[in-house]
Parts: structure tokens; C-alpha cells; sequence
């Protein structure tokens, strides 16, 4: 539902009309203090570390609000530099690198002088209102942005956003109701997740019982002697992955030679491996004429690569199979290749590796260690189950075929997580700039300070109509 009579926002091009009764003000009009942050002396410890919460583009994960920090401040620190402490309901927006990411702060916070804290007026508007409204301006606060080496929003520049502003008992009503709403959507937000992490799990589960266990459940089975892997069928064996592959670790080529352009080879580094991927977002190249001398190091289309350095993150074990896209480049230091013989296939050692018996094998060696690095030798001696190659190439296409299934159901739902998404920021944009009229449907919601019930059928309603016109 629209409202009845609108208004053209002159003063910024491409803004979309508002209500006629809002206002049309400045950000500085409805604030009652703005400051950039600022850094203390990194090189002082007595500087960091304490109570003070210390906020950073780091610090903003899409949430909307901003409840604990990754670095702090001591009061020292704080009177060393010209940031300054904000209060609960603070808004923090980026300034820089990048410029109008939005978030509330649900703690007492200082700044970076990466981003710019302001006070909301209560006389003047809600603090969870403005901040959905800046989170909706994010392309007029970066217009506001100057600069030559790199975009910054400034002070000035950014109290001078122009706003329409509704009146604060209306301002009241679209909280409740974006409340409401986001929270619906965050639910199914939540059970797609949820979702995709289960299908995950099954997929890793189905791998593991595979590559330890084959396909058929009624062979005779023996122990491996090996305490992650159990029992294996009784005509594999259990033996060091050294002898199935050719390993090799990379060159240690110099920085200063590292050059870009067309006549360089690219160097995989131990940043360029994820888990199950290979990303060339950070690269580096070495001379053609200088990769003579390097040619032990070249790598091929299968070639297995895994980075030695924190082997296993969050996602998994950051191994990779390299395809035609990869090549040419060359090994680095900290990263091994690995190439298997011919009584193993490059499918079934990267799932071996990629297994949770390998994070098994790792976590009592690193157990005690800050970083975490692996050595050649170590991978050797990773004890695996071999069957027959043609027995490795049935159960490689069982778990493709499976795999695949899995893969279509997961990016379904990560495709439907994104629709909700983007649904959420254009609800949120209409509602706050006026586009949609939500305060009848605001009166039949209870406060959000109340559980919100397992059924609203109003609302569920209210926001099929309004996915149903997008």
C-alpha cells in the first residue's frame, strides 16, 4: 500500500519520491554528534587489549548491529589518539575501503578513523530507523565520498546527506514492522543455512563411509590397524600415502624477481589454495625467460596441490585439484604437489586428504602449535585404505553421481538465501523511504520486546503481496 500523496526529492538525483508530510532534512539535522575515529601506535602493547571496544570495517557482518569488536583499546590507548567513545545506539557507518557500510552499535564503542560514529537525536529520530535508512543509502552515501588515491567520506560531507524523515510516532510504527519482518525472513534465512550444513555433512559422511568401506556393505572386513580409519574390506590395504604419490614442495623464489604481465608464468602460492578450490584473485608472476631453471616446478591438469602452512581452516583441509584454468604456473614454497602413481587416482587422494581422517591424523601433531605447518614427511606418512584402481574408479563415480544430486539441492537453496536477501533490502528501502505504507499493518503487530508468535497470518500475508510485486 502506497501513501497518497508524494513529494519529488529535487535535491538528489534519482531518489524516489517521499511522502508529502516527511521532512526533508540533513543528516546534521538529526544528530546530535558526529566524529570520525581514529588508531593509537600500533607498536604500543600498552595500547591494545583492554576494555574498551574498538570498531573497524572488520567489525561489520551484515547483521545490522555491531555487538563485540575483534580488537580493543585500553583507556591509554584511547587518550593517546582523538577517538572518542560512543554510547549503546551509536550508529558506526564506513567511511573508507569500503565507504557506507551501516551497522548500531549494541555496545559502548570508538572507531577507526575507517568509519564515522554519530549520535542520533531521540527529539528527532529512532536510532534503528535511521540506521535502516542509511543502510538503504548506501550508493548516495558513497556519492558523498572524495578523493584521488582512494574514495573517503568525510565529516562535512557526510552531515550534509540530505534525508526525508517521517514523524517519530511513524518513525515507530516502520521499526516495528521491519522488526517483524526481518525476523520472519532471517528464519528462513536460518533454515536454508541450516539446510545447506546438513546436506554438507551428508555429503561428507557418504564420502568418508565410501573411501574407508567401498560399496558393498557385505564384504569381509579386517582392522587397518589404524585408529581414524576402523576397519577397511579385507582385500584393500592400509599403507603410507608416499607410496602411491610423487610429492614435491615448491621453490622459494625471490620477491624481488616477482613481475606481472604477459610474459610471466604465475606463481601458486599458499594463498592461492582453498578447500576444493584454487583462486588467482592474489597473484603473482615470475619472468618466461627466468622459468627455465624453475622447470622442475611446473605444474599439470590434475596435479593435487595443498597448502602447508595452516593446512586445515574452518571449511575444511585446503587441498586442490588443478584444472586446465591453473596452468601455466609454478610451485612456491609452502605448497606441495602432489602427483599419484599409478596404483592411485588423483579423485580418490584428494578425498582422502580432504577427509575428516586426515584432519584426524593432523590434530594431535599440531596440537600445541600456534602455526600450524605441515612437513613433507608428514604427508607421507598419512596411512590410507587402497583398493584395486578399478575399485577406486567405481566408488570416484558413485560419489560423483551422488555429489552431483547434493550440489544441484545446495546451490537451489544458497540461490533462495540470496532471493531472501535481496528481498529483505528492497523491503527494508521501500518501508523506510516511504514507498510503502505500513502503519495500519504496524497497529496489529505486538511490541518486539514481546515473543513473536509461531503464526501471523497478517503479516505473512502483508509480505507475500509485497514479494508477489517485485
Amino acid at each position: 500500500m502506497s501513501y497518497p500523496k508524494y513529494t519529488d526529492s529535487a535535491d538528489v538525483r534519482d531518489a524516489p519520491p517521499h511522502p508529502r508530510h516527511w521532512a526533508r532534512l540533513r543528516l546534521k539535522d538529526v544528530i546530535t554528534r558526529i566524529r570520525g575515529g581514529a588508531t593509537p601506535t600500533s607498536n604500543e602493547p600498552a595500547f591494545w587489549g583492554g576494555p574498551i571496544q574498538w570498531a573497524t570495517a572488520v567489525d561489520f557482518d551484515g547483521s545490522g548491529d555491531i555487538t563485540s569488536t575483534k580488537r580493543t583499546l585500553t583507556a591509554l590507548g584511547l587518550r593517546s589518539c582523538s577517538a572518542e567513545v560512543f554510547p549503546v545506539g551509536a550508529i558506526v557507518v564506513t567511511s573508507r575501503a569500503p565507504v557506507g557500510k551501516v551497522a548500531v552499535a549494541s555496545i559502548e564503542l570508538a572507531t577507526s578513523q575507517g568509519c564515522k560514529a554519530i549520535e542520533p537525536d531521540p527529539r528527532n529520530v529512532h536510532s534503528r530507523f535511521l540506521s535502516y535508512l542509511l543502510g538503504s543509502m548506501e550508493c548516495s552515501i558513497q556519492s558523498h565520498a572524495t578523493g584521488t588515491t582512494f574514495m573517503e567520506l568525510s565529516t562535512d560531507g557526510f552531515a550534509r546527506l540530505p534525508l526525508s524523515v517521517p514523524p517519530l510516532g511513524e518513525q515507530a510504527a516502520i521499526v516495528k514492522y521491519l522488526g517483524h519482518a526481518h525476523a520472519r525472513i532471517d528464519r528462513a534465512i536460518a533454515a536454508k543455512r541450516k539446510m545447506i550444513a546438513l546436506l554438507e555433512e551428508q555429503k561428507r559422511a557418504i564420502i568418508h563411509q565410501t573411501v574407508t568401506r567401498g560399496l558393498d556393505p557385505s564384504v569381509p572386513l579386517k582392522d587397518s590397524g589404524i585408529p581414524w580409519l576402523g576397519q577397511i574390506p579385507a582385500h584393500w590395504e592400509a599403507e603410507r600415502l608416499g607410496w602411491h604419490v610423487d610429492l614435491l614442495t615448491g621453490f622459494p623464489f625471490e620477491s624481488v624477481g616477482f613481475a606481472s604481465g604477459p610474459d610471466t608464468t604465475r606463481l601458486l602460492r599458499g594463498i592461492n589454495v582453498g578447500v576444493d578450490v584454487v583462486r588467482w584473485d592474489d597473484v603473482v608472476g615470475w619472468p618466461e625467460h627466468a622459468t627455465e631453471s624453475a622447470d622442475r616446478y611446473s605444474l599439470r591438469v590434475g596435479d593435487l596441490v595443498l597448502g602447508m602452512d595452516r593446512p586445515v581452516v574452518g571449511s575444511g583441509v585446503r587441498v586442490a585439484q588443478l584444472g586446465p584454468t591453473d596452468l601455466p604456473s609454478l610451485l612456491v614454497q609452502r605448497v606441495a604437489r602432489i602427483r599419484p602413481r599409478a596404483t592411485a587416482l588423483a579423485g580418490w587422494v584428494k578425498f582422502l586428504l580432504a577427509g575428516s581422517g586426515f584432519q584426524d591424523y593432523l590434530a594431535p601433531i599440531f596440537t600445541g602449535i600456534s602455526v600450524p605447518h605441515l612437513s613433507p614427511s608428514q604427508i607421507r606418512d598419512f596411512v590410507v585404505p587402497v583398493p584395486a584402481v578399478s575399485e577406486q574408479r567405481e566408488i570416484l563415480a558413485h560419489i560423483h553421481e551422488h555429489s552431483a544430486t547434493t550440489a544441484k539441492t545446495i546451490d537451489r537453496a544458497r540461490q533462495e538465501v540470496e532471493l531472501l536477501r535481496e528481498f529483505r533490502a528492497r523491503l527494508t528501502s521501500d518501508v523506510v523511504t516511504g514507498q510503502v505504507d505500513v502503519r495500519e499493518i504496524a497497529t496489529t503487530l505486538p511490541e518486539l520486546t514481546d515473543a513473536l508468535p509461531e503464526v501471523d497470518d497478517e503479516l505473512d500475508e502483508f509480505l507475500d503481496a509485497e514479494s508477489g510485486h517485485r
